[in-house]
């Protein structure tokens, strides 16, 4: 009988990173941050909802920008009770829970998508959930490098999920694209007006 693998974490709570920095992890977000920034300045903050987590830290910093509150959802228990455990005074909270069947129990403005999509057996399947029925503004999304916004992974039997294509009719457009620390592929969607 082999042991159960707890899935790798980019940041580990007593270590420090060992895979990545919070600044490498921040790389192409600017966009997102800048929304809560000015979002707050105009004194209508926005809230975020952060699904695969990890242990919050950027969720945190959506905090430390603006959003009025962020929750995060992540499946391993211990990333979420190291969340809640540093989160302190910011407006935060975070749940353990499996992104393929949570269900939000209010909208939020933002969704962060960062680095889980193409880990779940049916990516289109549940960003169309979470932005349809929770999210009403912004969508960023963080894959592996070379397809763009592009899912082909063994975990989804390798059919082929264009996620710019359900966001487009979601009513989203694509504002921004960029690169993330190692490589990967970062997109900003936006609600049409």
């Amino acid at each position: 009988m082999s042991a159960v693998m707890k899935p790798k974490a980019w940041f580990d709570m007593k270590r420090g990173a060992f895979e990545r920095t919070l600044v490498d992890q921040m790389k192409g977000l600017r966009p997102v941050v800048d929304e809560f920034r000015a979002s707050k300045a105009r004194g209508k903050p926005l809230t975020c909802l952060d699904v695969g987590c990890a242990e919050g830290l950027i969720g945190m910093e959506m905090a430390k920008a603006g959003a009025i509150h962020v929750h995060g959802v992540e499946l391993v228990p211990d990333r979420v009770a190291d969340a809640n455990r540093v989160r302190g005074s910011l407006p935060c909270s975070f749940e353990a829970a499996n992104v393929c069947t949570y269900t939000p129990k209010r909208p939020y403005d933002v969704l962060l998508a960062l680095s889980i999509l193409h880990k779940l057996p049916n990516p289109s399947a549940t960003l169309f959930r979470l932005v349809h029925s929770f999210c009403r503004r912004m969508v960023a999304i963080r894959l592996p490098p070379g397809r763009g916004p592009v899912i082909i992974d063994p975990r989804s039997n390798n059919e082929p999920h264009n996620l710019d294509l359900v966001l487009h009719d979601l009513g989203f457009q694509l504002e921004h694209e960029a690169e993330g620390h190692l490589h990967e592929y970062i997109g900003v969607w936006r609600m049409k007006e």
